[in-house]
C-alpha cells in the first residue's frame, strides 16, 4: 500500500494555506503532511502580532488533528529561536515567536525537527547537501538515519551556514545533493510550479509572493508524495 504524505511549505503568515491543507486531507483520506518551515514573517507583515498568534495556532490545531504530521523548522523561525536578526526578523513579534516555538518543542516532542527520512524521501527546509553531510559527519560512516538525529541534534553553530539544511540555495553551483537513493522535498526557494531540479530535489515553495506580500510567485498547488515510490503529484489548492 503506498503511503502518501502532503507537504506544506513556506507558509509565511498565510493561515488560509492550512485551512486548504485540511481539506485535502480530508478529500484523499490522508494521515499525515510535512511542514517545511518558514511559516512566519512576511512582507509589511511584522507588526501584525495577531496573524503571528493566528499562524502558530493553526498549525499547532492541525499537528494535533493529524498526529503523524511533523513540522520541519526554517531559517524563519530559527532566526527567533538562535537570535539571529535575517531579512523579515519583526522584533515586535520575537517574544510572540519564541513562546510559541517553546510550546511546539514541549507540545509536540520530536515531531519539531530540522530533517525527516519516511521511506525513500528526505524532508527539509532547504535541503541536504554534500558537503554539508561530510562535514557533519567528521568523516565517519553514517547511515542516512544516522545523519539526520545528527542534523536533529545540532545548533547554529553547524546549521546557521551557507550550505545547511536551513539554507543551502540549489541555484548554487556548488548543491550536489547528499545522496542520489533519497528523493528531497524542500521548500525556502521560490519557484513557479513544484520542480525537481538536480535529479533529486523536489522545490514546493510556490506560495511566496513577491515583495508587494500580495502578488504569488508560484502557481500555489500542494505536492502530495508517495514515500514508499518517490512518485509525486500535485493539488491545486485555490
Amino acid at each position: 500500500m503506498s503511503k502518501k504524505v502532503l507537504v506544506i511549505s513556506d507558509l509565511h503568515l498565510k493561515p488560509w494555506i492550512v485551512r486548504i491543507a485540511v481539506k485535502i486531507m480530508q478529500e484523499m483520506n490522508l494521515v499525515k503532511a510535512v511542514f517545511l518551515g518558514d511559516s512566519i514573517d512576511d512582507f509589511q507583515k511584522q507588526d501584525d502580532i495577531a496573524l503571528y498568534n493566528e499562524m502558530f495556532f493553526i498549525i499547532k490545531i492541525f499537528m494535533e488533528k493529524y498526529p503523524e504530521s511533523i513540522f520541519c523548522l526554517g531559517n524563519h523561525e530559527m532566526s527567533y529561536y538562535w537570535q539571529k536578526k535575517e531579512s523579515g526578523y519583526s522584533r515586535k513579534a520575537e517574544l510572540t515567536v519564541w513562546a510559541w516555538l517553546q510550546d511546539f518543542r514541549r507540545m509536540f516532542g520530536d515531531r519539531i525537527v530540522f530533517a525527516h527520512k519516511d521511506g525513500g524521501v528526505v524532508f527539509s527546509h532547504a535541503g541536504i547537501t554534500e558537503s554539508f553531510a561530510e562535514r557533519i559527519k567528521l568523516g565517519e560512516e553514517y547511515s542516512v538515519d544516522g545523519l539526520i538525529r545528527k542534523i536533529n541534534g545540532a545548533g547554529a553553530d553547524i546549521l546557521w551556514r551557507d550550505d545547511s539544511p536551513l539554507w543551502a540555495r540549489p541555484d548554487s553551483s556548488l548543491y550536489v545533493p547528499f545522496s542520489n537513493d533519497y528523493l528531497q522535498v524542500v521548500g525556502h526557494t521560490p519557484v513557479i510550479a513544484p520542480t525537481i531540479v538536480r535529479d533529486r530535489l523536489l522545490l514546493c515553495d510556490v506560495f511566496s509572493t513577491y515583495s508587494d506580500g500580495k502578488t504569488p510567485i508560484g502557481n500555489q498547488e500542494f505536492v502530495i508524495v508517495n514515500t514508499e515510490d518517490q512518485t509525486w503529484e500535485t493539488r491545486k489548492g485555490v
